[in-house]
């Protein structure tokens, strides 16, 4: 099977999409499956200028069926916690025989104008009855007597034997009417870009970066509730946002609950490297930052000053000194990345009116402007 990066995966959905073929998406847990195929509806939805929608967080379901072709509309089932009538439905009396009721969700995917991904997650953890119930989705494209949307496709994405997650083997049949690919674990340059964009805390992205094989460590071996993926990443991120580095007991409890406790000691001791160095007087003579020579500092000052900074965006200035006299490039064009994220068009319209800009500016700017 072919393993996929992130935006291999993207690209893939795209064409399963315009060639209507289903697709099983493979990985280990908590690497990002369902948010890639989400974030590639959208991406879908803009292309086709229409709103995009996920199913269960629609309030009033009767807009979608008012006006079915404004939407490219996502339903995501967890297989493995339906009965199968939540997807055939129930049997009702016709004139003498029976006609089979489907789900709303599904009624709404036969519509001659709906468009859009039926997501069947875990699928391989649902026992064969369940999986039974979706064959004739999955075989035919039909649900019940109607026939699905010509726009809409089915993706299906499940964890691997190895994952100790108690898996089912898919039937041949079932298996052989999907195109597979396993999408690999990101690398800290994927998953850094992701979380610029979603907000993940400053002290976790330069945590990560410093620490690379943190960002998913699994031991089959050890069984432990806790451990680390880019899930359980963002599940910290959301705990300590609005702790301040000080409180370092609270965060330690609330990093564990989410990664382990290891993990979460070895976060807490690098928060606290950057107790020995005085902030602000980096700020005030920024080639003062070249005095540290720990690396593993380094990052836990720059997440410091983008706290800072996106206090007070004056600083600008000071933060592209900063990054001037900041060794390796690393660490310099993590600092910059960072401080774009928290205001990229304030960043773009000011950046070159800073003076020391051009230092920096030629290895740089292709990536930041």
């Amino acid at each position: 099977m072919k393993v996929v990066s992130h935006s291999e995966l993207k690209e893939i959905i795209k064409i399963a999409y315009k060639t209507k073929l289903s697709l099983f998406v493979h990985g280990t847990m908590g690497i990002g499956k369902s948010t890639v195929i989400k974030e590639t509806a959208k991406e879908l939805a803009k292309e086709m200028k229409r709103e995009y929608a996920e199913w269960n967080k629609v309030r009033d379901k009767e807009k979608l069926f008012e006006h079915p072709e404004k939407y490219f509309v996502v339903a995501d089932f967890r297989l493995s916690q339906i009965d199968p009538s939540d997807i055939k439905g129930i049997p009702m009396p016709s004139n003498g025989s029976v006609v089979w009721k489907i789900p709303k969700v599904f009624e709404w995917f036969t519509l001659e104008n709906s468009a859009g991904i039926i997501f069947f997650d875990e699928i391989n953890l649902s026992p064969n009855t369940i999986q039974s119930s979706v064959y004739q989705i999955i075989y035919d494209k039909e649900i019940g007597e109607k026939p699905l949307s010509d726009k809409v496709i089915i993706v299906s994405a499940g964890n691997r034997a190895e994952d100790r997650a108690n898996i089912y083997e898919l039937p041949a049949p079932l298996s052989n009417r999907f195109i597979h690919v396993e999408l690999k674990i990101p690398s800290i340059e994927e998953w850094t870009e992701w979380a610029l964009r979603n907000g993940i805390d400053n002290r976790i992205i330069a945590f990560l970066n410093f620490r690379q094989a943190l960002l998913y460590k699994f031991d089959r071996n050890i069984k432990d509730h806790a451990f680390c993926t880019p899930r359980t990443w963002e599940f910290a991120s959301k705990l300590i946002k609005d702790i301040d580095s000080k409180n370092l007991d609270l965060i330690e409890t609330l990093v564990a609950s989410s990664v382990g406790e290891a993990t979460a000691i070895e976060f807490v001791s690098f928060l606290k490297l950057k107790e020995s160095v005085d902030i602000d007087e980096i700020i005030k003579n920024p080639e003062k930052i070249r005095e540290i020579d720990k690396i593993d500092m380094k990052y836990a000052v720059i997440s410091e000053l983008v706290g800072r900074y996106e206090k007070n965006k004056k600083l600008l200035e000071k933060m592209i000194q900063i990054a001037n006299n900041l060794d390796p490039i690393e660490v310099r064009y993590l600092l910059l990345r960072m401080i774009k994220e928290k205001d990229e068009d304030y960043f773009k319209k000011n950046v070159i009116r800073c003076k020391g800009w051009e230092v920096v500016r030629d290895t740089l700017s292709k990536y930041l402007l």
